[in-house]
């Protein structure tokens, strides 16, 4: 046993990575503490406004780290990380959290989103200086093994009506394993969730992963028919499992993101792309029908309705915003002032604004460094898009599509920070930091032409 585990620990932080990649389709199973003697209310909203949880991604980002810190103090074969310019931005994000805190009405809540967001910051940390080159395939793998299995289990449960409650029974066999909460307009009708808190959440999960398939779809570098067949069955099943999420921003974003992708390779002037562009609006055509017909549902059945209530929900943010306009009234205690701002008619919900709720929580501060943050990393993806320099070029222009659906559905969701897509976000921010720095690496190995060996 000692010596296999002597074999296994050389290899030991490439297990943890890799098993902390697959498993981003469970970070949402986690068990939330400390949360007793809250309203319902309060509860309910803490997987969204942050809360203190322990799940199986959060034991391996442990081990992650501790392996790393032997790595770089015992055996010293690594050295000490350094601070990067991105990451000050992102550590003054963090100070406008805490800036909040003095003006909480309940600061423990306030420490709770402080933990969430620390926890997810520390995802940031490590994949941005651990991931290299040999790591992209399994990237890639981890991508497509979550389209595969969320697409599935979204169809079955959408299909089924059964374990729509996944997430909230966590494997109890409970009566919340089969529940899900009601929307008005399709109450009888069963929304695929996969292994999110909700079906919004699931839709947008989906729409940042599938700009990485297309865009291996639509290149025309050398691949088999087999590998193109197989990821145009995920792109299928996935755009299948988002539009029977019954998201409509998930069918928005999605949109946006996948148009992205393919005005990026119009732009390219990629070869063949007219070609491929009408045979998969061929192939869309098939089942056109059922998706328009879903889609026409959605909005006959439920009207306007909800989607004005939206709005109305802006001025009573606005109300809680002002009082603290710098420095806001305390992250994570959004829900907890929420009846000391109500007004009569409107959602007793969170703004469903991320820019609004951030406003109103940590002020302008936080709101405006949260936004400038996906900016600066969208900034430094845009060369790796315009070099167009295999193999960075495709995963550089999947995570820069993935930001945009993020953006895109954050003006009218409230469910950023719901562990499944805030996982995927942090990690999308860690590829903005790496892949520029791999590419780097990449161009250090690249011997120049003439000298033996040059490939």
């Amino acid at each position: 046993m000692i010596s296999a585990s002597l074999v296994v620990v050389r290899k030991l932080d490439d297990f943890l990575l890799f098993s902390h990649l697959m498993l981003i389709p469970f970070a949402s199973f986690q068990k939330w503490m400390f949360l007793d003697g809250y309203s319902e209310d309060v509860r309910n909203v803490a997987p969204i406004s942050g809360a203190v949880s322990v799940g199986v991604t959060e034991l391996l980002l442990i081990g992650m780290f501790a392996v790393w810190a032997v790595q770089i103090f015992v055996s010293r074969t690594l050295p000490l990380p350094r601070l990067r310019k991105f990451d000050f931005l992102i550590l003054f994000f963090v100070l406008a959290n805490l800036l909040s805190l003095p003006n909480a009405a309940d600061p423990r809540l306030s420490v709770f989103a402080v933990i969430h967001l620390l926890r997810h910051f520390l995802v940031y940390f490590y994949f941005s200086r651990r991931l290299q080159a040999r790591h992209l395939p399994w990237i890639m793998a981890a991508f497509m093994f979550a389209i595969a299995a969320e697409s599935l289990l979204g169809l079955f449960q959408y299909k089924t009506g059964m374990l729509k409650g996944l997430i909230l029974d966590k494997g109890q066999g409970g009566e919340q394993l089969n529940y899900q909460y009601e929307v008005p307009g399709i109450v009888d009708t069963t929304r695929a969730t996969g292994t999110s808190y909700d079906s919004h959440t699931y839709g947008l999960f989906l729409a940042m992963l599938l700009p990485f398939p297309l865009a291996i779809l639509l290149s025309s570098r050398p691949a088999s028919w087999r590998i193109r067949l197989e990821y145009l069955a995920l792109i299928a099943a996935g755009a299948m499992a988002i539009i029977v999420s019954f998201s409509r921003s998930a069918w928005l974003t999605c949109a946006v993101a996948c148009v992205l992708v393919w005005l990026v390779f119009v732009l390219w002037r990629e070869k063949h792309i007219l070609l491929k562009t009408c045979v998969l609006g061929v192939l869309a055509l098939i089942p056109a029908p059922k998706a328009l017909e879903f889609i026409a549902n959605r909005f006959n059945t439920e009207g306007h309705q909800n989607l004005t209530a939206r709005f109305d929900q802006y001025p009573v943010a606005w109300s809680m915003w002002k009082e603290h306009f710098f420095t806001g009234q305390g992250i994570g205690n959004y829900m907890y002032k929420l009846p000391e701002y109500y007004l009569p008619g409107t959602l007793d919900e969170p703004v469903h604004n991320v820019f609004l709720w951030l406003a109103a929580d940590t002020g302008i501060l936080g709101a405006a460094t949260f936004f400038a943050i996906i900016g600066f990393a969208m900034w430094r993806l845009v060369p790796l898009v315009r070099a167009r320099r295999a193999p960075i070029d495709l995963m550089a222009l999947g995570t820069l599509a993935a930001l945009t659906a993020y953006v895109v559905d954050g003006l009218s969701n409230p469910l950023f920070r719901e562990s499944l897509v805030y996982m995927l976000f942090w990690f999308m921010l860690a590829l903005s930091v790496a892949l520029p720095r791999i590419q780097q690496e990449i161009d250090g190995q690249t011997i120049p032409a003439g000298v033996p060996g040059h490939v």
